[in-house]
């Protein structure tokens, strides 16, 4: 599995348990997408049974998401999901999960607001207003250290 994209997990800090079970599935070596294809309940008439499924094993999700090659969307592929269907079960969760390049809004120190491109470049997160690449952060939106400067000729 591909070094885990841990800045993918918005709010990891706020779900330490959910954080531990997710470290201890991967040194154990699970094969997340394998066993979620395998053990999963499937059909309309088992949406209950499949709900406590998911509910019992939400860290193999994350670790899933989190450990990919490719798009999220070859990944929903592969475990026989849709897109619309694991960020459905992230948000009953209450699990912030995104991935990258993001367009989003973030508000700048003046309280201005921003449409923006959210990266991940290694480090730390940074948005791309207008050209200018600004440094942010996640706080249950998305905030700039600083006001966007074009630079005019």
């Amino acid at each position: 599995m591909a070094e885990l994209r841990w800045y993918e997990w918005l709010d990891r800090e706020a779900h330490p348990e959910l954080k531990e079970a997710v470290l201890e599935a991967l040194a154990q070596g699970v094969d997340a997408v394998r066993r979620i294809r395998e053990e999963r309940p499937r059909g309309e008439a088992r949406s209950w049974e499949a709900a406590a499924w998911w509910a019992d094993r939400r860290h193999l999700l994350l670790l899933a998401l989190m450990g990919r090659e490719g798009t999220i969307s070859t990944l929903a592929a592969h475990m026989g999901m849709g897109v619309r269907m694991i960020y459905r079960l992230l948000e009953d969760w209450r699990l912030h999960y995104a991935t990258f390049p993001l367009r989003a809004v973030a508000e700048a120190p003046s309280g201005e607001l921003h449409d923006a491109t959210i990266l991940w470049n290694g480090e730390r997160y940074v948005a791309r207003v207008n050209g200018v690449e600004v440094p942010a952060r996640w706080a249950y939106g998305w905030y700039l250290a600083g006001d966007p400067v074009r630079a005019y000729p």
